[in-house]
This record gives C-alpha cells, sequence and structure tokens, in this order.
C-alpha cells in the first residue's frame, strides 16, 4: 500500500464552467432535434462543429 499522503493547506474553490456546459446542453438538445441523418450524426467533424457554434452563441457572438 502507497503511504503517499495529501495536505491541503488553502481554501478549495470548485469553479464551474457555465458557457461550457450551457454549449453541452445545447449542442445535445440541437442534435435530439435536428432532421439530419445519422451517418452525419456520427462524424467527429458534425459535433465539434456544432459545439463550436455553441460555445459561441453562450459566450455572446451571433451565430453565422
Amino acid at each position: 500500500m502507497s503511504s503517499d499522503s495529501v495536505r491541503i493547506t488553502n481554501p478549495i474553490e470548485i469553479q464551474n464552467d457555465a458557457k461550457a456546459r450551457v454549449a453541452f446542453d445545447l449542442m445535445d438538445l440541437i442534435s435530439r432535434r435536428e432532421n439530419g441523418n445519422d451517418s452525419e450524426k456520427k462524424s467527429r467533424d458534425y459535433w465539434l462543429k456544432l459545439y463550436s457554434q455553441c460555445y459561441k452563441a453562450a459566450s455572446g457572438y451571433e451565430p453565422k
């Protein structure tokens, strides 16, 4: 058994990146309602592009 010890000397602050969470939830909602073919939805490009657009929208940028 390892005897490594952990000691915390300062208060721990847990932060949630609200924009990232909103973008993820928006991406999920859009992907469920979008009428695209299933093979397109399975591609990496689809998910990365959709998340990027959602993140920009959550950050206040106008979608193209």
